[in-house]
C-alpha cells in the first residue's frame, strides 16, 4: 500500500510513481500547446490523426503538447470519432471508456496511472468531465482492494482520495447515486464541486453559502415562520427602493393585480420630500 499523501486531483501515489507522473506531465508541457488544426489534412485522415495522437500521448509524451492532446480528445469526445474505431473481431466500442482503456492498437492504451493522469488533464480542459468519469468507472480501485487488480472488471490501478472535496471521488458518486447533479456537470452547467455541494456530498464553506456574498438561504429557510416573517421585512426595507419595486411587480402583482410597483414608488418619493421639507424647516 501506498503510504504518500494524496496528490493533487485526486491521486494517492508512492514517491517512484509521483516521480513518474512529474517527468511525464514535465515533458508534455516542454512539448508546447500547439492547435491540432495544424496537422490537419482536410481529409478521410483527420479523425485518424486525433486518435494517434492521443494513442502517442500515452507512450510517448514528449512528442505531443498538452494544448494538442486536450484538442485530440476534444475531436474524439464531440465527434464521437471513437464509435468509429473497431476492435480485432469487428465489434465495435460500447462506450469511449471502454475504448480509452482498451489496448493499443484497438484502444488509446490509458493502462497506467501516469496515462490516467495526462488524460484527466486534457479532458477536464475541455469540460469533459462525462467521458474522464466513464474512464474512471473502469480504472479506480475499489477501497480495500489490492492496489493493482486483473479481473472480470479490466485493469484497475487508479486511486481516488476519500478527501470529501477530491474531483474523481465526486464525479463517481455523482454518476453513481446523483444522476440530476451528474447531468449539470456534463453539460456544464456547474463544476463538480459546486454539484458535490447542491447534492450534500460537500459541506459548504460559510463564504460558499452565502447568495450575492450576503444571504444565507439555507439557513434563512430553518428559521420559524416568525422569524422569517421579522427577517424578511428588515431586508426589505434595508433595500434601495428600485429593488422593492422589481420585488412587488415581478412577485405580488402577478397574484393582487397591476401598479403595486408604481405606487409604492410614488410613496416613497413623497415620504423622501417630506423629510427633505421638514429637515430643511
Amino acid at each position: 500500500m501506498s503510504t504518500g499523501a494524496p496528490a493533487r486531483g485526486g491521486l494517492a501515489n508512492s514517491p517512484g510513481e509521483e516521480q513518474m507522473i512529474s517527468r511525464w506531465v514535465g515533458k508534455i508541457r516542454q512539448a508546447g500547446s500547439h492547435k491540432l488544426s495544424s496537422l490537419r489534412r482536410h481529409d478521410e485522415g483527420t479523425e485518424i490523426d486525433a486518435i494517434a495522437i492521443a494513442k502517442s500521448a500515452m507512450t510517448e509524451p514528449s512528442a505531443i503538447g498538452l494544448g494538442r492532446l486536450a484538442a485530440a480528445f476534444d475531436d474524439i469526445v464531440s465527434d464521437e470519432l471513437w464509435r468509429k474505431i473497431r476492435r480485432s473481431t469487428g465489434e465495435p466500442f460500447e462506450s469511449f471508456g471502454e475504448f480509452a482503456t482498451a489496448r493499443a492498437p484497438e484502444g488509446l492504451g490509458i493502462r497506467c496511472t501516469a496515462g490516467a493522469h495526462l488524460a484527466r488533464q486534457a479532458l477536464s480542459q475541455n469540460g469533459h468531465f462525462g467521458s474522464w468519469t466513464e474512464i474512471l468507472e473502469r480504472i479506480a480501485r475499489n477501497p480495500g482492494r489490492p492496489r493493482t487488480l486483473v479481473n472480470h472488471e479490466g485493469f484497475r490501478f487508479y486511486t481516488v482520495s476519500t478527501t470529501a472535496t477530491s474531483r474523481d471521488r465526486l464525479l463517481l458518486a455523482l454518476r453513481r447515486h446523483h444522476p440530476e447533479q451528474y447531468k449539470k456537470v456534463c453539460s456544464g452547467q456547474c463544476s463538480p464541486h459546486l454539484a458535490g455541494i447542491e447534492a450534500g456530498l460537500v459541506v459548504a464553506r460559510k463564504s460558499q453559502r452565502l447568495q450575492f456574498g450576503a444571504c444565507d438561504i439555507e439557513a434563512a429557510r430553518g428559521l420559524s415562520r416568525k422569524a422569517q416573517a421579522k427577517l424578511l421585512r428588515r431586508l426589505f426595507r434595508s433595500l434601495h427602493v428600485d429593488a422593492q419595486c422589481t420585488l412587488l411587480a415581478t412577485e405580488i402583482e402577478p397574484r393582487l393585480g397591476p401598479d403595486l410597483a408604481r405606487r409604492w414608488r410614488a410613496q416613497d418619493v413623497r415620504q423622501n420630500s417630506e423629510s427633505e421639507g421638514s429637515s430643511g424647516s
